[in-house]
């Protein structure tokens, strides 16, 4: 089990909408000489911590945080000035070592996918909270009802955000064969 924790930052400069997107893994610490914890992401300060996140973190125990949501700027749509972040503390309830499974014998091409892919998939959370994004959602939608689905997946690849989605989705589930790309 997983004790998660979402908050809002207000954005201390505002960022290129590229540079800040749903699914982004960020960084939180506390500064040594002045004691304040902050959220970074790519070498930018995102902002401080709300005092009432600061009382509930728990350093001692891992945790991810990623980028949940993103508010644009309403004077520049392609920058953000908000973000939604969710911390989420690993415990000792993990999910048990994934045994590699083989595809299926009736799938020789290998477009099932295993047990292993999928789990590997379900327990990312970067991953999860990047497949909340409505616009991907909607996407996904789009392509799974196709009457070609093949080719309305090669055009979705056109999108370079797509691309980046589909790229990491293949980081997490065969992380040998497709490194994560920065």
């Amino acid at each position: 089990m997983q004790r998660k924790v979402d908050f809002d930052i207000q954005l201390k400069d505002k960022l290129p909408a590229a540079s800040v997107k749903v699914g982004l893994a960020v960084q939180i610490g506390q500064d040594q000489d002045s004691g304040t914890w902050s959220c970074t992401a790519a070498d930018n300060v995102l902002g401080e911590l709300p005092a009432n996140v600061i009382a509930s973190l728990r350093p001692q125990t891992p945790f991810t945080a990623v980028v949940r949501s993103v508010k644009r700027a309403a004077d520049d749509p392609e920058a953000v000035s908000s973000v939604q972040i969710r911390l989420s503390y690993q415990t000792a309830e993990q999910p048990q070592q994934l045994v590699q499974a083989e595809p299926p014998a009736d799938d020789p091409a290998g477009f099932t996918l295993t047990t292993t892919e999928l789990e590997r998939l379900a327990y990312n959370e970067e991953f999860r909270t990047t497949l909340g994004d409505k616009r991907l959602q909607e996407l996904l939608l789009k392509i799974d009802s196709a009457p070609n689905r093949e080719q309305a997946l090669k055009q979705a690849l056109e999108s370079a955000d797509f691309r980046e989605f589909a790229d990491r989705m293949l980081s997490v589930m065969k992380p040998k064969e497709y490194p994560r790309v920065p």
